[in-house]
C-alpha cells in the first residue's frame, strides 16, 4: 500500500510543477457556502481559481456552471455535508424522493455527472473539492493515467479505461478504493 501512495505521489508531483496551484488553499478559505446568496460569489472564486489552472486560452461559462450548481449540486450537498470519504457509505439510504436520490452514492453521482457535463471532468472533481473537500477526491489526467496503467483499477473491476471515472465509477469504484487505501496508510 505505502507503494502505491509513494508512486502516486511522484506522479503528482510531477504533473504540478509549472502549474499555478499555489492559490488552491487562499481560494479555499474564501469560500463560505453557509448563505444562499453567496451562490453566486463562490461561484466566481471557484471558476476563476480553475480558468487560473487551465491552459491559457480555456474558459468555464460560469453562467452554465451556476445554473447547473443552483439546480443540482448544492441541494445535495446539504445532504452530503456531514459525509467524509474516510468514513462514507455509498449505499447510505438518503430519503430524498424530492431530488430524486435514494442513496448518499447517487447524490454524489448526479453532482459529479452534473457538473462533468459543464466544466470536465477535471474541472468537475475540482470545483465539488472545493465545495466538500472532506469527501470529493481531486483527479487529473496524470492521476487517472496512473490509476489505470500502474495500478490497473479498471481491469480489478472488469471496466473498461473510459467508464472508471464517468460518474458511477468515480464514485461507486474509485472513491471507495481511495478510502480503503488511504485507511491502509493510516493503519500502517
Amino acid at each position: 500500500v505505502s507503494s502505491h501512495w509513494k508512486e502516486l505521489e511522484k506522479v503528482i508531483t510531477k504533473s504540478a510543477k509549472g502549474r499555478k496551484d499555489g492559490h488552491y488553499f487562499q481560494t479555499l478559505e474564501r469560500l463560505s457556502w453557509s448563505e444562499a446568496d453567496s451562490i453566486s460569489r463562490n461561484i466566481d472564486i471557484c471558476c476563476n481559481c480553475l480558468t487560473r489552472c487551465q491552459s491559457p486560452g480555456s474558459q468555464i461559462d460560469k453562467r452554465k456552471v451556476e445554473k447547473v450548481w443552483r439546480e443540482t449540486v448544492e441541494p445535495l450537498a446539504d445532504i452530503l455535508e456531514p459525509v467524509f470519504l474516510e468514513r462514507h457509505g455509498m449505499l447510505k439510504a438518503e430519503d430524498k424522493k424530492e431530488l430524486g436520490v435514494k442513496c448518499t452514492g447517487q447524490a454524489i453521482q448526479r453532482m459529479y455527472d452534473s457538473l462533468t457535463e459543464v466544466v470536465g471532468l477535471d474541472n468537475a472533481t475540482k470545483i465539488l473539492h472545493l465545495r466538500l473537500p472532506k469527501l470529493f477526491v481531486t483527479t487529473d489526467e496524470a492521476i487517472r493515467k496512473y490509476w489505470i496503467e500502474e495500478v490497473g483499477l479498471n481491469e480489478l473491476y472488469g471496466m473498461k479505461e473510459d467508464k472508471l471515472f464517468n460518474g458511477y465509477g468515480y464514485t461507486f469504484i474509485f472513491l471507495p478504493f481511495i478510502k480503503s487505501h488511504a485507511v491502509d496508510a493510516i493503519m500502517s
